[in-house]
């Protein structure tokens, strides 16, 4: 199958797999906010906090609503750049015409959009430091080397919360999977 007329993977979620140990992507989910084969991919890293607030990077009076919200981490591209995304409920509708509780993600949230956005029950707002970023090809060769596992974003996976994502994720896939996401980091440490 050529890049033109593989499916996109807009709106879907990259699992890390247990034995990539790139430390930008190891043990992490990232959900893909944008795909064409053949232009690249961009997505956000969902599991990883910055250890920040937005009060850290933005002091104006019309952000003070933003000043304890969390950053995350969301990838080693553009790693000056904060970005505010919503997720909120959606559902797809599959082939034989059921519908699966998904999440989308909305990025590029303005200020504005934010403090009308954050008064609604069902949305999550996060704050993201840096985003991911393959080129054309890149995450496709990836996938098939096997170093990501794609999986729809439903919603019953983050129930959690995104901090338990990857684990929450992978006890899903099976019992080889469990056993890699409950094992520690680093195995040879006690």
């Amino acid at each position: 199958m050529d890049r033109i007329s593989q499916p996109s993977l807009t709106g879907k979620l990259l699992i890390s797999h247990p034995a990539l140990r790139d430390p930008n992507f190891f043990r992490t989910v990232v959900y893909l906010v944008a795909h064409s084969p053949s232009e690249g991919a961009m997505g956000f890293v969902l599991n990883r906090p910055a250890g920040k607030r937005v009060g850290d990077f933005l002091r104006s009076a019309e952000a003070a609503f933003l000043t304890d919200m969390q950053v995350r981490w969301g990838g080693p591209v553009g790693i000056n750049q904060l970005s505010f995304v919503v997720l909120e409920p959606s559902e797809e509708e599959e082939e034989d015409g059921s519908k699966v509780p998904q999440v989308t993600c909305k990025p590029g949230m303005s200020i504005e959009d934010l403090n009308e956005v954050m008064s609604k029950k069902d949305l999550s707002v996060y704050a993201f430091l840096g985003y991911s970023g393959w080129g054309a090809g890149q995450i496709e060769a990836e996938i098939q080397s096997r170093s990501w596992i794609v999986k729809k974003a439903e919603q019953p996976l983050f129930k959690g919360g995104l901090d338990e994502l990857w684990k929450n994720v992978m006890c899903t896939l099976g019992p080889v999977f469990r056993i890699e996401a409950l094992a520690p980091e680093n195995p040879w440490v006690n």
